[in-house]
């Protein structure tokens, strides 16, 4: 294993490591942590110069696209939840929408149905105080169109 495989480990046990200089600085979220990591903490610290070039490589700012202006670049402490947003002005056109994009995706057409899959059509459609239940469509023959399916 290298420093940044170990790294990852004790990050993913809830260990935040902190960049300030050339000092590494680390957060433990209880005691049981600390003594349960202690060994991979000590195999690190006799890497100390390798973790710190790690942590300033893993943090640097990657080059922006083209026509994309940087306007801040502070990486949130791992993990972190994303989660989507959006607002409904209109709900009897929005549930509409999506009853046709829920149709299409049943019939394997999923690019007309936004590329959302059937299950999360139904739930913005439940958020939205819709109810309904799909079957599962085979996706094979549910992409034929009618007009052809007896060629």
């Amino acid at each position: 294993m290298n420093v940044g495989d170990i790294v990852s480990e004790i990050e993913t046990a809830g260990v935040a490591f902190q960049l300030e200089g050339n000092r590494v600085h680390l957060e433990y979220p209880d005691d049981e942590r600390r003594e349960e990591l202690a060994g991979q903490i000590a195999w690190l610290r006799t890497r100390r110069d390798e973790v710190i070039a790690y942590l300033k490589t893993r943090s640097a700012i990657r080059p922006m696209p083209e026509g994309v202006r940087l306007v801040s670049w502070v990486l949130k402490r791992a993990p972190v939840a994303v989660t989507r947003v959006e607002i409904v002005t209109d709900v009897s056109r929005f549930v509409t929408a999506t009853l046709l994009q829920l149709k299409a995706a049943l019939a394997g057409e999923r690019w007309l149905a936004g590329n959302r899959s059937v299950r999360e059509l139904i739930e913005r459609l439940e958020e939205c105080g819709v109810v309904v239940e799909a079957r599962e469509v085979d996706p094979i023959t549910a992409s034929r169109r009618p007009d052809r399916a007896n060629e």
